[in-house]
């Protein structure tokens, strides 16, 4: 059985793209590594150089163009379900899409894992269906939805597996442009949200499998109860907020959510470890930051004992208060 992994991305993200690729590598050596990119050429030679030394293949999948006259999300997000029919023609029998911003930290056991996926495999989103599309009155009309339909619990699109010969003999990726065509063309793309509204709206439409993971396939850190998986047997950290591992610590993200502090640490050890970069995705050998590092992580330990042992049981408190917990 063969698997590829891949991360969709624009010259912004080949970088934390490829961390992420290679968490997944180290933990799951058995699969192959793909970054699904048209923009590979705008890049740094040193970062071409990189995805040659980690063994990542460049697949550009020649989209460009078929989701243009989308303004609000960037076309590249339309293109991860075209990804499985293009690698079932390369001899993959299942590919798995992950975000940037992803860490993978557990081995996934993917052999047993894959044999319940019969189209995909994703944990559900926080977001019922028709939270993600806002024109409801002309999707009832278009697709004959009903109020109910609109409860289904949607895929989160941060870590997808899918079945690449069932997407291949259906056509999936056919299905999901003439979808978003005719959605776009009666001037409604600007109400679904993204990939993940219209991947759901296609699992409604065509009444397709959706096989729900549990959380840990991907952990998000924004959400309010993260605090309690701490220490838990999570397999893969999702960096969800504006405040990415590899960006500078923004106080103000702590405060309003403590545990993003905390799982940062597994995303700087792992760059430490296992990569040429530095935590700000610079290369350590044009900028030497490791005494700069050892200083951030000496002053860490009352930090984090202030974050951990006094901010976040205040956190708790207050949003136990407020019902949010």
């Amino acid at each position: 059985m063969k698997i590829a992994v891949y991360c969709v991305s624009d010259e912004n993200y080949i970088k934390p793209s490829i961390v992420a690729l290679k968490s997944f590598k180290v933990t799951n050596p058995e699969v192959d590594l793909f970054i699904v990119s048209d923009a590979v050429d705008k890049v740094e030679k040193r970062v071409k150089k990189t995805l040659l030394d980690e063994n990542i293949k460049i697949l550009d999948p020649k989209f460009r163009g078929k989701f243009k006259k989308s303004q609000k999300w960037p076309e590249e997000v339309f293109w991860v379900l075209g990804i499985p029919e293009i690698l079932y023609e390369k001899g993959y029998d299942y590919s798995i899409t992950i975000d940037a911003d992803i860490l993978c930290k557990k081995n996934m056991n993917l052999k047993n894992l894959t044999k319940n996926i019969a189209f995909i495999g994703a944990i559900k989103d926080e977001l019922e269906l028709g939270q993600m599309l806002n024109d409801k009155e002309f999707l009832n009309k278009e697709y004959g939805l009903k109020t109910a339909d609109y409860k289904m619990e949607s895929p989160n699109t941060g870590f997808v597996i899918y079945n690449n010969k069932y997407c291949h003999e259906n056509k999936i990726f056919e299905k999901h442009c003439n979808l978003f065509d005719n959605i776009e063309n009666k001037n409604s793309i600007q109400n679904v949200f993204a990939d993940q509204g219209l991947l759901g709206l296609l699992i409604k439409v065509y009444n397709l499998s959706f096989y729900q993971l549990d959380r840990s396939y991907n952990f998000m850190v924004h959400e309010y109860d993260a605090y309690k998986y701490i220490n838990s047997d999570i397999k893969f950290i999702h960096y969800t907020s504006g405040m990415k591992p590899w960006h500078s610590l923004k106080l103000g993200y702590i405060r309003r959510n403590p545990t993003l502090y905390y799982f940062r640490r597994d995303w700087n050890k792992f760059v430490d470890e296992y990569t040429e970069f530095n935590r700000d995705l610079t290369y350590k050998d044009e900028k030497d930051k490791k005494n700069e590092y050892k200083i951030k992580d000496i002053l860490d330990i009352p930090l984090r004992s202030l974050v951990m042992n006094v901010w976040l049981p205040f956190w708790i408190k207050k949003h136990e208060r407020r019902g949010n917990l």
